[in-house]
């Protein structure tokens, strides 16, 4: 297959693929004074061809699709169009044609939607990172019989493709067609709506002020706020101009076309000295209104300088026209995406916390207003008072975004200045505010909805050895409880609410929620449950094939549908037997007692006569069902992840993401016995969302905020470099390892607790590892705010001490213990026994021995042994 020209014209080049079957052909055309065929490449399926633009040397890389029927081929067809993306790389790529596939139900109308195709589509568009061009004008591109309709046509673009700027996609009459043309041009940048604005010109109009007066005029008392009024209003005034504007195009016209022919005769017609009066009033007025837009201050009202007025026009839009913008070390030239860089810009910019507040300057503000400027200052507005404020602003000033200018208000005012006053008055005196109208702080900051947190609440409402705080979610919860609702509809077949809903939609009995209900009106209830199943938080764990049975007397599994005598269903292990079953829904004991009645090759279980290949599969079935042996139990459905009935427990689980193992960190801090500030302090350490340094660095974002360890000055405040590699970290770890005789790290710290032997001194270190971090803290918190740097005798009392005091608490150790400071805290941590440690003594005299000085504590009135141990 070679390039042809169209009509032995060299103006155009084309590329044919004949068609094959019943199918169509394909075809590719270009203006040769506009690209330059570059190299070409064809299927049947598809026609790759890269165009280069003659004016810039831009390339394009256009593929005509037409895609097959059968899902396997389209299946291929995917892989060829991946193949070919990969090797098109950074270039501008467009996809075009018939894909005879949709993405979701949505994009059909009367035709079978195939679920499994869609989804396969639907990963060859995401994996790709392709853009699906919108239809604008169309809600189909193929149209059947029987009233189908679908959209198979599409246009589909990738990210360098899109970037040249705002693509247009548009659909032509399709005639006698079955299939509507597609036209995709690159269209002008479209920067959304514009807001409406009003001109002061059409203030002079007869026909407008009198519309205006009678709407004010019905509205003085009651009838609203001021600003529903204005909306109002501007409705009448946007209804106007339209009828206007075509009105004074056709009269500017007519004059001009009378005045040039009477002019040209001898005897003029005596009107004609005033309708030049009138026609240079409408270019006055014209020119009024082109004074304004191109909001030139100086120039002088009645100017007819028009060429002028209308280059600053253009050269204002010019220069406010925003090509390309730089952002994220990037260009940016679609208009979507520069929209969207001011608003995050603009939103991060105005949210952020400010670091130089007034207060900050401290004595700087010495003058203060007397009691006279202050009273005057709470006042209300008087009306005398808004008049003279709105003399002093200039007639073209807008004071907000709804088109409505200080001329405007000017002209009407005696109309609404009652309403205005109302307004200011409403303010003071706590009336409710109109809506949208808080939606910033008096200060001109915007709410934000979702303001920084230092960790996200999805981490919260994990459970506790998770990582999170044990905070239920609501909405979890609500989806666990409908989550339930999934394992009754495989355990309660026979119950009559089970039925009711099959014979109601349709329904197989061993079909699953999905396959049961899709594509069906459901109640409002069974849309949520239907909903849930489909969800891609419960799709992945709540499956049919996620459920097994534990075999009982075999009344309640469904033989060919269930899994329950291997990890597959009997009807994918024996497709062929499935097809020819009389008893495809039976359940298994039933099945059982058949076969035993009427033998396993009767046609009383199949539909003919078996082969002999079809017996050898059939004895391989008896024998694998002869194996299992049924008793008096019901039959039981298990949760394959757990091995247990489901629970509303397990589906709040699999919302929430913790069906993994739990971590010992998190497990172990909320088993402390330490107070639970302390607690929550060292769950912010292990979720690094302690705010310190660093991290106040990356979540506000400011130039006057260093990350800088202000201990040490030398590295950066991490969780990890204060509480392990910062000066005072190393003086409080190794003053805990000399003094308890452990070596650790902080990979190995909750290794340690095997070196601890009972239940009393496990949980004592676990006290001291959390009073040497709180302590840690605590020091930096002082040496910050306060301005104390601990020295490193006072750190180790401190810790000394805490650790005593909290282990005390605990009843870990007796207050009549000196040993805790000068040779052995760990050994003093066993609480003492007296009874049962002199009864030892008394009572194996030449077998037992103390050691640790604890001999002489045994025999001695009123102490306890066991300080040391004993041998």
């Amino acid at each position: 297959m070679t390039k042809n020209s169209i009509c032995d014209l060299d103006s155009y080049g084309w590329i044919l693929q004949k068609s094959k079957g019943f199918s169509g052909g394909l075809a590719v055309a270009w203006s040769k004074s506009v690209f330059n065929c570059k190299s070409f490449a064809q299927d049947w399926n598809f026609i790759w061809v890269q165009l280069e633009v003659i004016a810039g040397g831009k390339l394009l890389n256009l593929v005509n699709v037409y895609a097959p029927q059968s899902p396997p081929n389209k299946k291929l067809l995917w892989q060829l169009l991946s193949e070919i993306i990969n090797c098109v790389g950074d270039e501008p790529l467009c996809f075009v044609g018939d894909f005879n596939c949709i993405r979701d139900p949505s994009e059909c109308m009367n035709c079978i939607y195939r679920r499994r195709d869609s989804e396969v589509f639907n990963d060859f568009i995401l994996q790709n990172n392709l853009f699906d061009l919108d239809l604008r004008d169309s809600l189909f591109t193929w149209f059947g019989p029987k009233g189908k309709k679908s959209i198979l046509d599409k246009v589909l673009i990738n990210h360098p493709c899109a970037n040249w700027g705002e693509w247009v996609l548009k659909s032509l009459n399709r005639k006698t067609s079955d299939h509507k043309s597609l036209l995709l041009r690159l269209g002008h940048a479209n920067w959304g709506h514009k807001p409406f604005k009003s001109f002061n010109g059409w203030l002079q109009e007869d026909s407008l002020k009198a519309l205006l007066k009678v709407f004010w005029d019905n509205n003085k008392v009651g009838s609203g706020n001021l600003q529903s009024l204005l909306k109002k209003d501007k409705e009448i005034i946007k209804d106007w101009s339209k009828n206007f504007t075509s009105d004074y195009e056709k009269k500017v016209k007519g004059l001009e076309d009378f005045l040039a022919v009477e002019e040209q005769k001898e005897n003029p017609s005596s009107s004609i000295f005033r309708l030049r009066k009138d026609l240079e009033n409408l270019y006055i007025f014209r020119d009024d209104i082109l004074r304004q837009k191109s909001r030139l201050k100086w120039s002088l009202k009645g100017d007819r300088n028009t060429r002028f007025f209308h280059q600053t026009i253009r050269r204002r839009n010019h220069s406010n026209n925003i090509k390309k913008l730089w952002w994220n070390e990037e260009w940016l030239s679609s208009p979507n995406l520069i929209k969207n860089a001011f608003l995050d810009y603009f939103s991060n910019f105005l949210s952020a916390k400010d670091q130089q507040r007034i207060f900050a300057m401290g004595n700087l503000l010495t003058v203060k207003l007397s009691y006279e400027d202050n009273c005057w200052l709470e006042k209300d507005f008087s009306l005398e008072e808004i008049e003279w404020a709105l003399k002093q602003m200039s007639n073209e000033k807008t004071p907000g975004p709804d088109s409505f200018n200080i001329g405007y208000i000017k002209e009407f005012w005696p109309h609404i200045k009652d309403k205005v006053l109302e307004c200011f008055r409403g303010f003071g005196n706590g009336v409710p505010l109109p809506r949208g109208f808080n939606s910033s702080f008096i200060t001109l900051i915007p709410k934000v909805s979702k303001k920084m947190h230092l960790i996200s609440w999805k981490k919260i409402s994990l459970r506790k050895e998770y990582g999170g705080l044990g905070i239920s979610s609501i909405q979890s919860r609500k989806k666990a409880l409908l989550s339930k609702w999934i394992s009754r509809w495989y355990n309660e077949r026979s119950s009559k609410w089970n039925q009711w809903i099959c014979a109601k939609y349709h329904c197989h009995i061993g079909d699953s929620i999905e396959e049961g209900l899709l594509g069906k009106n459901l109640s409002h209830m069974m849309s949520n449950i239907f909903n849930l199943s489909s969800s891609n938080d419960l799709r992945l764990r709540l499956n049919h094939s996620d459920f097994r049975w534990s075999l009982g007397d075999g009344s309640q599994i469904l033989l060919w549908f269930d899994t329950w005598s291997s990890s597959l269903p009997l009807l994918k292990l024996f497709p062929r037997l499935f097809s020819i079953s009389l008893w495809k829904f039976s359940s298994l004991k039933i099945f059982i007692t058949l076969c035993k009645e009427y033998g396993t090759f009767s046609t009383f279980l199949w539909k003919r006569l078996l082969r002999e290949w079809e017996k050898v599969e059939v004895t391989k079935l008896w024998d694998s069902i002869s194996s299992e042996k049924l008793d008096n139990t019901p039959d039981q459905l298990l949760w394959i992840h757990s091995g247990k009935p489901f629970t509303v427990k397990d589906g709040y689980n699999v919302l929430e993401g913790t069906l993994s193992v739990p971590r010992w960190d998190f497990y172990f801090i909320w088993k402390l016995r330490v107070p639970p500030k302390v607690q929550i302090f060292l769950w912010k350490v292990f979720t690094n969302s302690l705010p310190n340094a660093q991290f106040l660095k990356h979540r506000i974002v400011s130039d006057f905020h260093s990350a800088m360890c202000k201990w040490c000055l030398t590295h950066e405040e991490s969780v990890e470099h204060l509480f392990w590699d910062c000066e005072i970290a190393s003086w409080a770890w190794n003053f805990v390892r000399k003094l308890w005789g452990l070596n650790f790290t902080k990979n190995s710290i909750w290794n340690s607790f095997k070196f601890c032997s009972g239940q009393n001194t496990k949980i004592a270190w676990g006290t001291i590892i959390t009073v040497t971090y709180w302590t840690i803290w605590l020091a930096r918190n002082s040496f910050i705010f306060e301005g104390m740097r601990t020295s490193k005798k006072v750190l180790e009392f401190t810790i000394l001490h805490r650790s005593r005091s909290w282990c005390e608490a605990l009843n870990l150790i007796s207050n009549k213990v000196n040993l805790w400071r000068t040779s052995n805290p760990m050994g003093s941590i066993i609480r003492p026994n007296k009874v049962s440690q002199i009864g030892v003594y008394n009572n194996h005299r030449g077998f037992c021995g103390f050691i640790d000085g604890s001999w002489r504590k045994a025999t001695d009135q009123g102490s306890s042994c066991g300080v040391g141990g004993y041998l």
